[in-house]
């Protein structure tokens, strides 16, 4: 908030994030995480079903919600339904990836990636009111990325031990025995 909200609208943000929060995950979650298998296995109209979906959900919030508290509708609200109808398109595009079988994520992969998440913004959550912002920016990547990624080091998450492994030892020149 410190580095990119103007200082007239600090404290405010802080809301909006927390309303906006599960669609800044469920969105690219969506997009590059499951839309790709519906792509993979040629069901595009996956994608096109899921946003009619949220289009309208949207609607339909924004609409109960000007008639409940008519012009004076708060951001807050807009911001609510916007979030409701992210998490209605990821939902859509989720179950259409897995309904493909071949390229079907595993449970244990998702519950591994849900527990990198936690474990991650548990391990950021301490940092967020340091000062100065710009420090407090980048140790809340350099520890989020640090943690996110020994979990999924040490689940072996798609194989990526090995990967990095074969990777390490291309680069290694090799001796003579």
């Amino acid at each position: 908030e410190t580095l990119i909200v103007p200082a007239a609208f600090q404290g405010h943000f802080s809301l909006y994030c927390w309303l906006l929060m599960p669609a800044f995950i469920a969105l690219p979650l969506a997009q590059i995480g499951f839309n790709q298998v519906n792509l993979v296995s040629k069901r595009t109209g996956v994608a096109a079903i899921a946003a009619a979906a949220a289009v309208a959900l949207n609607l339909i919030l924004v609409g109960l919600l000007m008639v409940e508290y008519g012009h004076s509708l708060g951001t807050e609200a807009i911001a609510l339904a916007m979030s409701c109808a992210f998490v209605l398109f990821a939902l859509v595009i989720g179950v259409g990836a897995m309904r493909h079988k071949a390229a079907r994520p595993s449970l244990r992969d998702l519950a591994v990636v849900g527990l990198g998440i936690g474990l991650m913004v548990a391990a950021i959550w301490p940092l967020r009111n340091w000062q100065p912002a710009g420090l407090a920016l980048v140790a809340q990547i350099v520890v989020g990325a640090a943690v996110y990624g020994a979990v999924m080091l040490a689940a072996d998450l798609e194989g990526c031990r090995g990967a990095i492994k074969a990777r390490l030892a291309k680069g290694r020149p090799k001796t003579a025995a």
